[in-house]
C-alpha cells in the first residue's frame, strides 16, 4: 500500500510538428510500443528520416516543474497522394483545419498524465504515440490509443490537425471539444464527448453525436445529424438537411434544400427555409416556424 505522501506526477508532452523544420531527435527513442492497429509507421522521423516500426521515438523528458515533465515530439507526411484520413482520438480536444497551401499532414499535441508516481506517468505517456500509421497502399490514419489505466490515473491528449482541404475526414472521438473548418471533400464525424463545431465544409457531413452540444454553419451537400443529446444549431447549409434530434435547443436557419427533422420534444426553431419543411413527430404547436417558402408538413413517424 502506497502511503499518503505519494506525490501525484504530472507528464506534460508537446508533439510538435511545424512545416519541414522538424526537431533533431537522434538519439532519443524511448520504450513504448508502436501502433496498435496492425499498420505500418509512416510517419517522418526527424533529420535522419528513418521511421521507428518497433516502438515510440520521444525524444528526451525535461524537469518542468517540481513534479512535472515534457517532452517534444513531432510527425507528419506528405498529403500530395491521400485521398482520406480517418483519426480516433480519446480524451481532450480536437481541432482539425483545411489549409489550402499545405502539402503535407502534420499533428501537433499536448499530452498531460497523472499517476501516482513518475514511473507510471511516464509509462501512460509512452502508449500514446502521435503517429500517422497505414496499411499497404491505404489511406493514413492518426490513432491516439487509449493508455492502460488504473485507480487514480489519468490522461489528456489535445491534438491539432492541419491537412489539405481536398482530403475527406472521418473522425471517431470520445473526448473533449471538437472545431472542424475548412474542409472541401466532406465529413463523417462519430462524437461523444464536449461541445462540437464545424464550419465551412464542402461535399457533405455526417454527425452523430452524444456530446454536449453542436454547432454547424458555413456547409454545402447533404448534412445528415443523428444528435442524441445537448443543443444543436444548424445554419447557413447550401443543399438539404435532414435530423434526428432526440432532446434539447434545436436551431435551424438559413436553408437552401429541403430540411426533414424527427422526433425533438422540446420547442425546435425553424427559420428561412427555401425548400419543403418535413416536421416527424413533432407536436406542430410546439415549433416555431418562419419564412419557409415551401411546404410545411407535420407527418406521424408511424
Amino acid at each position: 500500500m502506497r502511503s499518503s505522501a505519494s506525490f501525484l506526477a504530472i507528464l506534460v508532452a508537446l508533439c510538435t510538428i511545424s512545416g519541414c523544420n522538424l526537431p533533431n531527435r537522434s538519439g532519443n527513442t524511448g520504450n513504448g510500443s508502436g501502433p496498435r492497429d496492425g499498420g505500418s509507421n509512416v510517419g517522418n522521423r526527424g533529420s535522419t528520416g528513418e521511421s521507428n516500426n518497433g516502438g515510440i521515438d520521444h525524444p528526451k523528458i525535461v524537469e518542468t516543474t517540481e513534479s512535472g515533465y515534457g517532452t517534444e515530439d513531432s510527425d507528419e507526411i506528405p498529403g500530395d497522394s491521400v485521398t482520406s484520413l480517418k483519426v480516433r482520438t480519446g480524451r481532450g480536444t480536437v481541432t482539425i483545419i483545411g489549409d489550402a497551401s499545405a502539402r503535407s499532414i502534420t499533428a501537433r499535441a499536448t499530452l498531460e498524465s497523472r499517476a501516482e508516481n513518475v514511473r507510471e506517468a511516464k509509462r501512460i505517456l509512452s502508449e500514446i504515440p502521435v503517429r500517422f500509421v497505414s496499411s499497404g497502399t491505404e489511406n493514413p490514419a492518426l490513432i491516439l490509443n487509449e493508455p492502460n489505466l488504473s485507480d487514480h490515473q489519468d490522461y489528456s491528449c489535445n491534438v491539432t490537425i492541419t491537412l489539405p482541404p481536398t482530403i475527406r475526414v472521418s473522425l471517431d472521438n470520445t473526448g473533449g471539444d471538437v472545431n472542424i473548418a475548412s474542409l472541401e471533400s466532406g465529413l463523417a464525424v462519430n462524437h461523444s464527448g464536449g461541445h462540437i463545431k464545424i464550419t465551412n465544409v464542402r461535399g457533405g457531413v455526417e454527425l452523430t453525436s452524444t456530446g454536449a452540444g453542436a454547432e454547424l454553419q458555413d456547409l454545402s451537400g447533404l448534412v445528415s445529424i443523428n444528435d442524441g443529446a445537448g443543443s444543436l444549431m444548424v445554419q447557413l447549409v447550401t443543399g438539404e438537411v435532414q435530423i434526428d434530434d432526440a432532446s434539447g435547443v434545436l436551431q435551424v436557419r438559413f436553408i437552401t434544400g429541403n430540411v426533414t427533422a424527427r422526433n425533438n420534444t422540446g420547442k425546435p426553431e425553424f427559420q428561412n427555409i427555401d425548400g419543403d419543411l418535413t416536421l416527424v413527430d413533432i407536436v406542430h404547436n410546439n415549433a416555431k416556424v418562419q419564412g419557409v417558402l415551401g411546404k410545411v408538413s407535420y407527418p406521424s413517424g408511424d
